[in-house]
């Protein structure tokens, strides 16, 4: 990711933190509807894990242009989503959600540019997710 778009994805999630609790619900709703055996895999207190969800994704564009500093963390939730059973095809699911999701709710203003960091902050996260978990395999 250059410097623009990760400033392009903290930018926009800002405005998304006066509706987390909207966002973190349509996007459950969404992955829910696009593939619903997924939901099997979430076996918490569904608006605990729209918080857990909304404040890891905070933690992590929140310190995407530090990105030394946010490997450790997207490798530990890598290896935490193992014991979730998630599998690498689930992260596709998921990027299309989150994708959806924002541009559902920031309408007009979810541009092409906007939308492609997006996919390129997605596709970050889930590449470390995805070495941590295998990492953690070894």
């Amino acid at each position: 990711m250059t410097p623009e778009q990760i400033r392009l994805v903290q930018n926009n999630f800002k405005s998304l933190i006066p509706v987390a609790q909207q966002a973190s619900q349509l996007f459950y709703h969404k992955l829910f509807t696009l593939e619903p055996s997924i939901q099997d895999l979430f076996t918490n207190d569904p608006q605990k894990q729209q918080q857990k969800f909304m404040q890891m994704l905070h933690n992590i564009v929140d310190q995407l242009h530090l990105i030394d500093f946010v490997v450790p963390i997207m490798h530990e939730l890598g290896v935490r989503h193992l014991a979730y059973q998630v599998q690498s095809h689930h992260h596709q699911l998921f990027k299309q959600t989150l994708v959806e999701t924002i541009s559902e709710l920031q309408g007009n203003h979810f541009t092409p540019e906007l939308a492609q960091s997006w996919t390129l902050a997605y596709d970050t996260i889930a590449f470390y997710m995805e070495q941590g978990a295998q990492k953690h395999k070894e």
